[in-house]
């Protein structure tokens, strides 16, 4: 299968550098950062591995421990197998607007779970529980308010990814088209993941088995070749791929085939 750089809103790349004109070192550590967004844009992205990801966010966002949020939700992510960058974005649910009314929640239920009581809100009594009173009250509210809100927030992320629309396996068939577009530009590689999840031709074809048919397909306006590419991924490398894309481009035509 041959193809030409795909380029934007559907059309073949037009005059431009391409990655073969740029000089070797920029164009390697172009890829891998492109490599390394895809990596971490699509890691783990079940429905459940979602909720799961969102709730240990929520939770790290709730530790007092701040400055060291970053390698805490990266290690926990990577522990338990959840996407990095999900994880340590739900982690800015407690933010410089939320930090104030969390941390005395926190306080509050520390010390109404450590005292049965809850604490006044005046100095003095703050004063008369000392420091460490006051941390131990935090940390044991930081740990159950967490595990609250991260329940929560994780159980509605769950929810909310499971009604998506598309299943599982056809989620991961786009992430390995998606990423055959990574070394052209992020730009490419985004709007082929939102084409496939958007127009329901591609999952059709799949269920209905006409990709890995033999049957010949023309298409006609194929824009970047996802139709292609797809063909190529149900087709075994014995069989003949009976595919043909044409599209008018800015300044050229171009055919997959």
């Amino acid at each position: 299968m041959s193809a030409t750089h795909p380029g934007p809103e559907g059309q073949g790349r037009g005059p431009g550098p391409t990655p073969s004109d740029l000089p070797l070192g920029i164009s390697s550590r172009r890829s891998r950062l492109r490599r390394l967004y895809m990596t971490l844009r699509t890691e783990h992205r079940s429905p459940g591995k979602v909720g799961f990801a969102v709730g240990v966010g929520v939770f790290v966002g709730c530790s007092p421990l701040w400055g060291i949020h970053f390698p805490i939700a990266v290690l926990l992510a990577t522990l338990f197998r959840l996407n990095r960058g999900i994880v340590y974005a739900a982690a800015y649910a407690n933010n410089i607007f939320t930090a104030i009314p969390v941390l005395f929640a926190e306080v509050q239920v520390g010390h109404r779970i450590l005292h049965g009581v809850w604490l006044p809100a005046t100095l003095a009594d703050v004063k008369t529980l000392g420091g460490l009173g006051v941390a131990a009250d935090l940390m044991t509210g930081s740990i159950v308010l967490g595990l609250a809100l991260g329940a929560l927030f994780g159980v509605t992320s769950w929810l909310i990814s499971r009604a998506g629309g598309h299943h599982e396996t056809y989620r991961e068939i786009v992430d390995a088209i998606v990423v055959k577009y990574v070394d052209v530009s992020i730009r490419d590689a985004e709007a082929s993941r939102a084409l496939l999840l958007r127009d329901p031709m591609y999952p059709f074809l799949i269920e209905e088995g006409v990709l890995g048919s033999g049957a010949r397909l023309l298409d006609l306006g194929c824009g970047r070749g996802l139709l292609g590419v797809l063909v190529g991924l149900f087709t075994r490398a014995s069989e003949p791929r009976w595919y043909l894309g044409v599209d008018q481009c800015d300044w050229y035509v171009c055919v997959v085939c």
